[in-house]
């Protein structure tokens, strides 16, 4: 995505009348590598008050080597960032990072007790139970709820390895990417269309 794309599209929306409400930009999507420029899209999101969600599920990892990090500049103007180490950090499926700048917004939103639609029958508006009537929500009472220690495979990876051994394994791949796109390069039988940013 551009900025200015972005941007022209807001503005017709808001002139039909139309309430602009989230922006996903992506830092190396898992497809194809590519990069959005983050800061002037979250600069088009704070005016129009989006929330600016950064998707860097893949080559977020790339970030931890300092040569990479310029990819995320303007991250600070993001609502949101995911990360999936599961795909490029030496972590088992399933396991995503995800920061938020503001918790209570996201827990407000996920929340299964204020929602006037989810609340029992027979309960007193704040889900207490009226002396006469008893509800008992079920859904408090399920494994589901609980959590099954996906930061403990991120925390085993970044033990076992360090961040200098995180490093020099995400160098490596890279290194190994560049090694190919020169090999397609020299073939004239290829072509690369894309230059290579990451693999």
């Amino acid at each position: 995505m551009t900025a200015d794309t972005v941007r022209t599209v807001v503005e017709d929306d808001v002139a039909r009348g139309l309430v602009p409400l989230y922006l996903c930009a992506t830092m190396g999507t898992t497809g194809v590598g590519a990069v959005d420029p983050i800061r002037e899209l979250g600069e088009v999101a704070r005016r129009h008050g989006m929330w600016l969600h950064v998707d860097a599920a893949y080559a977020g990892s790339a970030a931890i080597c300092t040569e990479y990090q310029g990819y995320l500049d303007g991250v600070e103007l993001a609502d949101s960032v995911s990360m999936n180490p599961h795909k490029w950090f030496l972590t088992n499926m399933d396991c995503c990072c995800l920061w938020v700048a503001s918790p209570t917004t996201l827990t407000a939103a996920l929340s299964t007790d204020d929602p006037e639609y989810l609340k029992n029958v027979g309960a007193n508006g704040g889900g207490k139970a009226l002396s006469h009537l008893i509800a008992i929500d079920y859904k408090d009472w399920q494994i589901s709820l609980s959590h099954r220690f996906r930061a403990m495979k991120l925390w085993f990876v970044l033990r076992r390895y360090g961040a200098a051994g995180m490093r020099s394994y995400i160098r490596r791949h890279i290194t190994m990417a560049e090694w190919f796109e020169h090999a397609v390069n020299a073939d004239e039988r290829f072509e690369v269309v894309i230059p290579r940013r990451f693999l």
